[in-house]
């Protein structure tokens, strides 16, 4: 969310030094004192489309057809964490055709940005959904929104806390078809918390190479991030789309 914040500080800085207004006040309180009166509510700004980043395991996942992003409500897990599993990787992710991005909204417009280091091992069996899994690792920091302030800001203690946490963890399991593709559970290992999320996606295997897209959908409340600047969602909205794009190659 800082990073979404960030967005807007341009226009507030003329502001807070030409004349008086505040806007800076209302809109990064912790850092340059608080406003006379509270910031007006822009109202609850949802994004297209959650992996953060641990979405942004799911561009690893080679699965065929078409599928549809999903929002259902994000559940806790006690689960064993995504880095207890033991994966028998038998796909190859091709990373320079591979891409996390992540999607929301900000003051009413778009916002977008992508991860430029993480990993995937990845399990998939067409004809034995049961026995696929796939584990994604993302470095946190290396996350890039197109402006060094948002991504600088990304990184403090209030978003991503990377210094504590540098990177996130996205576990695919309990593979099914759709009417559309396929589907998983994504369970997402970010900062201190562990949650569960629908992951739609499509997959296209010609030959030894598979071709995927994919979307999911987070709450930056769950995961804790951005909720001292704009804990309403008022600025920046709560949900975040994870989309995953990639080609993988059969081992």
């Amino acid at each position: 969310l800082i990073i979404l914040l960030g967005l807007h500080v341009a226009g507030a800085v003329k502001h807070e030094f030409a004349a008086e207004d505040g806007v800076l006040k209302k809109m990064l309180p912790g850092l340059f004192g608080k406003p006379a009166t509270p910031p007006t509510a822009r109202g609850y700004v949802r994004a297209f489309g959650t992996a953060i980043i641990a979405f942004a395991l799911i561009a690893i996942i080679p699965i065929a057809g078409s599928g549809q992003s999903s929002s259902a409500t994000p559940q806790t897990d006690e689960a064993v964490a995504p880095a207890d599993e033991t994966i028998e990787a038998n796909w190859d992710v091709v990373y320079d055709t591979s891409e996390i991005r992540f999607t929301g909204m900000y003051d009413g417009a778009e916002f977008t940005g992508t991860f430029d280091d993480w990993s995937a091992d990845v399990e998939f069996h067409p004809e034995a959904l049961d026995e696929s899994r796939v584990l994604v690792t993302v470095q946190t920091a290396t996350a890039d929104a197109g402006k060094k302030l948002y991504n600088d800001s990304l990184k403090g203690p209030e978003w991503f806390d990377t210094t504590t946490y540098p990177d996130a963890q996205i576990s695919l399991s309990n593979f099914s078809e759709t009417d559309t593709g396929y589907s998983a559970d994504a369970a997402i290992s970010l900062k201190s918390e562990l949650i569960t999320v629908p992951l739609d996606f499509t997959l296209e295997i010609d030959g030894d190479t598979a071709m995927l897209a994919g979307k999911a959908v987070m709450s930056r409340k769950a995961f804790n991030l951005g909720q001292d600047s704009d804990p309403s969602g008022s600025w920046v909205g709560d949900e975040i789309t994870i989309s995953v794009t990639g080609t993988a190659t059969r081992k």
